[in-house]
């Protein structure tokens, strides 16, 4: 009989000090990562031909984005856990995808992909966007198939902390060790989680940042007043005589172009794109340096489950062994 990898019935909700623990210690690894990624760009461009001098503005911007995208990981941890709360029975993070999906697979057929865009010229902005959104999905997929295995790491992670506690024990190296092993005993699972997660993780960032800036840029002046009209027209005869309309709407174009303009040129966004993915790249490599030392203290399959099973039973802490 296939022997179950679950958390003993009961004692798997993740208590809020271990959740708060796990985001603290994960929160110090991105931000060492994003200096690690800065660090590894500055040095590609010293050695670069011609290589870039010490006074470019590039390395300020660096330091610049380094430090937006290690707070704006704060805030991104700390909502989170709201994904996973509860509303209609349902995850929120389901129901999030379930929308998602839903839409994506009616847009081709919707009266805005059918009418609207045809009526504006924005065909082939339609096509991109229904592609777009088509990543979308499977990005969110992505996410939540390594939400379930960070959510599953955190029950373990708590169960071993609160089983520690009940015995008075501080042993925080052998509750990383359980919750790591009792996560992913298999090494093949293992394997294919860090490299979904990296995957996740950069094609998020390259979904939602860049197919979403390109979107933008894809806009013309003239694909932009059309989306003005519809968005000032009062009727469809508004909409198709536009000649006193568009007078107005030539100063509502100006914000988007200079947006436009400022996203084309800006030296600090280029470089905050450059940044982001290999700060996500440096963090699945920490994650997976500091989990596989882990592993390597028990190195056989059959070692690993002796040590969940003698962890869960207390046999572990009765007899002080910790070598299997």
């Amino acid at each position: 009989m296939a022997r179950s990898n679950s958390v003993p019935a009961g004692r798997g909700v993740a208590t809020p000090p271990s959740l708060a623990e796990i985001r603290k210690r994960e929160l110090k690894r991105f931000s060492k990562a994003v200096e690690s990624a800065a660090g590894n760009l500055k040095e590609k461009a010293t050695k670069q031909e011609p290589p870039l001098p010490a006074t470019d503005p590039y390395y300020a911007d660096l330091d610049i984005a380094a430090l937006i995208i290690s707070r704006g990981a704060e805030g991104v941890l700390k909502h989170v856990p709201l994904m996973r709360e509860r509303e209609r029975g349902r995850y929120k993070w389901d129901i999030f995808t379930s929308g998602v999906r839903s839409v994506t697979r009616k847009f081709r057929t919707s009266f805005l992909a059918k009418f609207l865009f045809p009526m504006m010229h924005l065909e082939k902005e339609g096509e991109y966007l229904h592609a777009l959104a088509g990543r979308y999905v499977g990005a969110t997929n992505a996410i939540s198939n390594c939400f379930a295995k960070v959510e599953r790491y955190a029950e373990a992670y708590s169960y071993a902390i609160n089983k520690t506690e009940s015995l008075k024990m501080q042993e925080a190296r052998l509750c990383a060790r359980y919750a790591d092993l009792k996560t992913w005993t298999v090494e093949e699972d293992y394997e294919l989680f860090a490299k979904t997660l990296e995957s996740t993780l950069v094609e998020g960032i390259e979904i939602i940042v860049e197919d979403s800036i390109k979107f933008y840029l894809l806009l013309s002046p003239e694909r932009f007043m059309f989306i003005l009209r519809a968005a000032s027209a009062g009727s469809l005869s508004d909409l198709l005589h536009t000649k006193d309309l568009d007078k107005e709407l030539q100063d509502a174009l100006l914000l988007p172009l200079l947006l436009k303009e400022a996203i084309e040129t800006s030296a600090l966004l280029k470089v905050f794109r450059e940044l982001l993915p290999e700060a996500m790249r440096e963090y699945v490599k920490l994650w997976k340096k500091d989990h596989d030392a882990i592993r390597r203290e028990l190195p056989t399959e059959e070692s690993r489950r002796r040590f969940v099973s003698a962890f869960e039973s207390g046999a572990l802490f009765r007899t002080k062994e910790t070598s299997f």
